[in-house]
């Protein structure tokens, strides 16, 4: 017995309290540890296997899951095989991302005089609790997770698909990139850093593996600027996590673009019990209460008393500045210029006017799809416009008659000639058949009448001051009046039928020197 107690001294002297680390696979995060066991002298003892054997000492190994010790068992080989084949499988599912374990799997050596070892309460505690992780990026936004993603691209994706639907298709892209990641760690693009102060940067940084996005960030594309605001903290940081937590790219952004939960405070509009408050806001009983802590007691909630609700609200302003051109047309203006030789009275359009054409520039500012500002910064005429130029005249129409009669229709023929009919003395010739109906005077001269004259029905009389007076009778509208002097040709009204008249027609009178005579006689055709 004194031999064995000397030896034991020697072997606590010597080795006493060394431990032994032992990395058994970085993606399994194994690891062991050898360490003493207590004897019932009470002395801590730690081995080398020969020591051990001629002290009759056994090994065995404590498995810890995390701080958590979950059995012993002879070797740590067995333990390491049934994890590395429960990682096979769970990588099979997640062929596209590399697992660790959840917790670290750490393995204590001790030497023990009776092992008593645990390995199915091992296996049973694994197979309950063993849990793989990949590591992932998170987005939060006011501590709030948003959600999680594969790498550093995925998110850059799932942001930039946020801002595309507040921008045109010709500035949609992916051309925002919000973070990087350098040996593994993340940083902010350099475009980025330029654009912050040193406070920022270093607020931005603070922690590892976290980054705090800058309120604004700014990108030039073609003729446009693009500034993103983000209205909130908005983070990413590395976390490890369950695989089937990991969003897609459209997930992730769906989530973006809802926004995070913040109470708002909201009046009751009606009594109601607690129950139609809650579904009334989306909520269930327990999340209004809550966010209401006092409401627990509460029954009925009278009108008008406030409560707290839940309230999406988004945290990404999206504005864009580009310049747009349009084309718009310049009016012409209208000169009008007197001429001598147009009667008076009388317009003639020298020159047609055109229209001209000018560039306009804009600086129109958008704000989450909406316009918000415009601003003219440019206008160039590329076409000047033409005047109309219409010749008014100013050449005095004589009212002394040549003695020529002309024909005072547009064409037709003589219905009926001067001279008796149907018991009576027909005064004059009756013209009709005319396409169209505009009345003419005969010769140069001044009307004396242009009124209702009972069975003539409207008639215009013109002195031609030289002796002739011509009448036009049964006019349908007359376009002069007493007192205008008229030139021969000229429209004075339109054939009708008013007075006593049997159907459209003119009935047109010549006089001479106060006597009434043939028209046929002097007009020509």
């Amino acid at each position: 017995m004194g031999n064995i107690f000397k030896n034991l001294r020697e072997f606590v002297g010597n080795i006493s309290n060394q431990i032994i680390n032992i990395k058994k696979t970085s993606k399994l995060a194994v690891g062991m540890t050898v360490a003493v066991a207590g004897t019932t002298t009470g002395v801590a003892l730690a081995a080398s296997n020969t020591n051990a054997e001629s002290l009759g000492l056994d090994e065995i190994y404590h498995v810890y899951y995390g701080e958590n010790h979950i059995g012993s068992v002879e070797e740590p080989d067995e333990i390491d095989q049934y994890i590395e084949e429960q990682k096979n499988a769970a990588q099979a599912r997640h062929n596209d991302i590399e697992l660790v374990t959840g917790e670290e799997i750490n393995y204590v050596r001790e030497l023990v005089f009776n092992a008593g070892v645990e390995s199915e309460k091992v296996m049973a505690n694994l197979d309950e609790n063993l849990t793989f992780s990949t590591e992932a990026v998170e987005l939060l936004v006011n501590d709030q997770s948003i959600g999680y993603v594969k790498d550093i691209e995925m998110a850059n994706k799932a942001l930039n698909g946020v801002i595309n639907e507040s921008l045109p298709k010709d500035l949609q892209s992916n051309s925002f990139t919000f973070i990087n990641q350098k040996e593994n760690k993340l940083i902010l693009p350099k475009p980025m850093l330029e654009e912050m102060t040193k406070e920022e940067i270093e607020q931005s940084n603070k922690e590892e593996d976290t980054i705090v996005l800058p309120k604004t960030v700014t990108v030039e594309q073609d003729s446009a600027q693009i500034d993103v605001s983000f209205t909130e903290n908005v983070v990413v940081t590395k976390e490890r996590v369950n695989p089937t937590k990991l969003l897609e790219v459209e997930q992730l952004t769906k989530l973006i673009k809802r926004g995070i939960s913040i109470a708002k405070e909201k009046p009751v509009e009606n009594e109601s019990d607690i129950e139609t408050v809650a579904k009334s806001n989306n909520l269930s009983k327990d999340e209004l209460i809550d966010l209401n802590p006092g409401l627990d007691d509460v029954e009925i909630i009278q009108a008008g008393e406030t409560v707290k609700v839940k309230q999406e609200k988004k945290f990404i302003d999206v504005v864009y500045t580009e310049e747009k051109t349009e084309e718009e047309s310049i009016d012409y203006e209208t000169v009008t210029k007197n001429s001598k030789e147009i009667y008076k009275g009388n317009e003639k359009v020298k020159q047609q006017g055109e229209k001209g054409k000018k560039v306009l520039t804009y600086k129109v500012t958008t704000k989450n799809g909406k316009v918000i500002n415009e601003e003219k910064v440019d206008e160039e005429v590329v076409k000047e416009p033409k005047d109309k130029i219409i010749l008014k005249g100013t050449k005095q129409i004589s009212n002394r008659g040549s003695g020529q009669l002309g024909w005072p229709a547009v064409g037709g023929r003589i219905t009926s000639k001067m001279g008796p009919r149907w018991g009576s003395y027909h005064k004059g010739i009756d013209i009709a058949g005319v396409g169209n109906r505009t009345i003419k005077s005969a010769d140069n001269g001044t009307v004396v009448q242009a009124s209702w004259d009972g069975a003539y029905g409207n008639r215009v009389v013109i002195n031609h001051n030289n002796g002739f007076k011509t009448t036009y009778s049964h006019l349908s509208s007359m376009s002069v009046s007493p007192g205008q002097t008229v030139k021969k040709g000229q429209s004075i009204g339109q054939m009708g039928t008013t007075g006593r008249s049997t159907g459209v027609h003119l009935h047109f009178e010549v006089y001479r020197n106060g006597s009434l005579v043939n028209p046929l006689s002097y007009v020509g055709r």
